[in-house]
């Protein structure tokens, strides 16, 4: 059997270059990886024999969801995979839950899923009995862009709780990923406000440096006034501003949307896995 052992999130966050340096084709950077160990509560970090390969594991949805699994290139097929796969499944079954997913960790999310393409981790999970649920899209639009702004504006750090509260009425499951959004000194986050009275907002570089969403407008005003073309303007112009060239739309709900205003292409698909623990 494969020592594995569990490390505590600030642990595991001193070692951020290493678990990017460990992922196949997209790799969150250092920051990423900073960012959402230090910020999420409730997840569970367990590491392979010396410190090679990790799992990050945390609860969402009535599952145990896997938002970070890697083994370093040079240590593959030695066991490590298994052994940690093992330690979240049996996390999973002592802490009620009967499923694991790979994908759905919003919020704090680094990949809506399973990259198609990433095969090694594809075939190690068809492997274990794993199965797909859904598919996700992220969308790649080119910057800069020349779309109407209307009323829509930056947010000032000051406006953290108009947000948060609009997200607490319409939008609950966004909230904590739009609050995130003013942990920068220059909040990461567009807002249309009339009257004191949000009424869109839209974000960027929050889960992912160079990663828009996520977005959202008044239910009764989707469709109207161009409060999500606007927010979406602001947004896409921060993350032209912060350097560039083409801004990744993740976990795209609104395709057409997205294709019709900024001529958004889908870029990439995900499939979430997943696997019932208990009998």
């Amino acid at each position: 059997m494969t020592a594995t052992a569990t490390q505590t999130p600030g642990e595991l966050a001193e070692r951020v270059t290493e678990l990017s340096a460990w992922c196949d084709l997209d790799p969150p950077t250092a920051r990423d990886l900073a960012c959402s160990l230090r910020r999420d509560a409730d997840q569970v970090c367990f590491v392979g024999p010396d410190g090679q390969g990790a799992a990050i594991v945390v609860p969402r949805i009535g599952s145990a969801t896997v938002k970070y699994f890697a083994v370093p290139p040079t240590a593959r097929r030695q066991g490590i995979g298994a052994a940690l796969l093992q330690d979240v499944e049996t996390w999973a079954r002592t802490n009620g839950y009967a499923n694991v997913l790979f994908g759905l960790a919003a919020p704090g999310y680094l990949w809506p899923g399973i990259e198609m393409g990433l095969t090694t981790m594809e075939t190690f999970l068809d492997g274990r009995g794993y199965h797909v649920v859904m598919w996700a899209v992220n969308q790649l639009v080119e910057l800069p862009v020349d779309i109407p702004t209307g009323d829509a504006r930056p947010a000032r750090p000051d406006e953290e709780e108009l947000v948060a509260a609009f997200c607490r009425e319409h939008y609950a499951n966004w909230e904590t990923e739009a609050r995130w959004s003013f942990d920068e000194v220059e909040p990461k986050c567009a807002v249309w406000v009339d009257g004191g009275e949000l009424l869109g907002f839209a974000c960027w570089s929050v889960t992912r440096e160079g990663w828009f969403g996520p977005m959202a407008t008044r239910p009764d005003l989707k469709h109207k006034k161009g409060i999500g073309t606007g927010t979406l303007s602001v947004a896409l112009a921060g993350l032209a501003a912060d350097g560039y060239a083409a801004a990744e739309i993740s976990w795209v709900g609104p395709e057409r949307f997205y294709a019709k205003v900024v001529g958004a292409r889908t870029h990439r698909a995900f499939r979430v896995y997943q696997r019932t623990v208990t009998a």
